[in-house]
């Protein structure tokens, strides 16, 4: 770990009175120093220093005492991924971002302005004993949050992060589930004024991935860019709020979009009721036009495709679901309606049964997961 994070947490053991710690690292940098200066340290090996002039020249009036503690080695030793393992090293690491599930972006600014490199935090979190990353849970004076939905660049991913800390506490990953690992970071490291938000998406994500797969992945991802982008910004801060040189995203602007919404029942309900009336509507175009069964099915298929699709523009889905997930249950509908008006029902009876058939066979195809077969290009 190199940066002002290193040099802000070397100190810490000096409070904390451990004795006979040895650092096995890439780079020495101040706080290190200091440690080897108080004794608490016994030996530092590394490749190379990164000393402020201050305490380069206590070094160089020390080297005496320093000589003996201190070993540099060639980059392809210190960062050996069998080294590290034999010498079950934990890997103390600084980070730019995290997200809830664990995923850490320690090398780009909002997913595209290269910070730094990523040095050998990648050898010491995947051969460590323990991987630990860090980071307060704010930048920019609160402005943005380094706890996020999700990363807009991984570095490392959930399987090498095993703590997350902030100063608002620790985050102790191992052995836990996405959703534990979720509840566990917002708790104990987003910061307080964040926290609703994460909340928010997460309770967002754990409902929607109870549904089929179709309704959710235009929504969740516009969500977490738009929060990752925009909406780090907090209307909530007092210290942002009213100031002109700060930017509020949408969300931010007004409440949570999922405590605006109504519950994904709801939706559901009307969706399908939703392709019910499209397709019936389409269906009784056909037949008041006195069209085969071809002209009827291509009737009601379009009307109900064209509703869905233009539901789905209104809330912002784009491109919409009924583009990427088709269904047949309208189709299935308009034929019972024609059925029905070859064996003389009423035009009243003929669609009630085919919105029946339409409505059954749409909660169906949900609950069981029918797809059609997909066309491989």
């Amino acid at each position: 770990m190199v940066g002002r994070l290193r040099s802000a947490s070397s100190p810490g053991p000096l409070e904390a009175n451990f004795e006979n710690l040895t650092s096995y690292t890439e780079v020495i940098q101040d706080g290190r120093i200091e440690l080897l200066r108080s004794g608490e340290l016994t030996c530092a090996s590394a490749t190379a220093f990164s000393l402020s002039p201050e305490i380069m020249e206590k070094v160089h009036a020390e080297m005496g005492n320093h000589c003996d503690r201190i070993v540099l080695r060639p980059q392809e030793i210190s960062n050996h991924g069998e080294i590290i393992r034999r010498l079950g090293v934990i890997g103390m690491n600084g980070m730019i971002e995290t997200d809830i599930y664990g995923n850490v972006n320690s090398t780009h600014v909002m997913g595209s302005r290269i910070q730094n490199g990523i040095g050998g935090s990648g050898d010491f979190a995947r051969n460590g004993y323990q991987a630990i990353f860090m980071a307060p849970s704010t930048a920019q004076l609160g402005a943005i949050t380094t706890i996020v939905p999700m990363v807009s660049h991984v570095d490392h991913t959930e399987h090498d992060v095993d703590v997350v800390v902030s100063e608002q506490g620790v985050a102790d990953l191992r052995g836990l589930s996405p959703r534990q690992r979720a509840k566990v970071t917002i708790e104990r490291c987003a910061h307080p004024d964040y926290r609703p938000l994460l909340r928010d998406y997460y309770g967002r994500a754990e409902r929607l991935s109870l549904l089929p797969t179709s309704v959710d992945p235009t929504g969740m991802t516009a969500y977490h860019y738009a929060f990752t982008r925009e909406d780090w910004f907090s209307a909530g801060n007092g210290k942002l709020a009213g100031n002109p040189n700060v930017k509020l995203g949408p969300v931010m602007q007004t409440e949570s979009p999922i405590v605006r919404r109504p519950s994904n029942t709801l939706l559901f309900a009307a969706d399908m009721a939703g392709t019910l009336l499209f397709g019936i509507e389409g269906a009784l175009a056909a037949i008041t036009g006195d069209l085969d069964l071809l002209g009827l099915m291509v009737l009601a298929f379009s009307r109900a495709l064209a509703g869905g699709i233009f539901r789905d523009i209104l809330i912002g889905a784009v491109p919409p679901s009924s583009l990427r997930d088709w269904r047949y249950s309208a189709m299935a509908g308009a034929l019972v309606m024609l059925a029905g008006r070859k064996l003389k029902l009423s035009h009243t009876w003929s669609a009630v049964l085919g919105g029946v058939v339409c409505f059954v066979l749409r909660i169906v195809s949900v609950w069981r997961h029918w797809n059609l077969p997909k066309v491989l290009g």
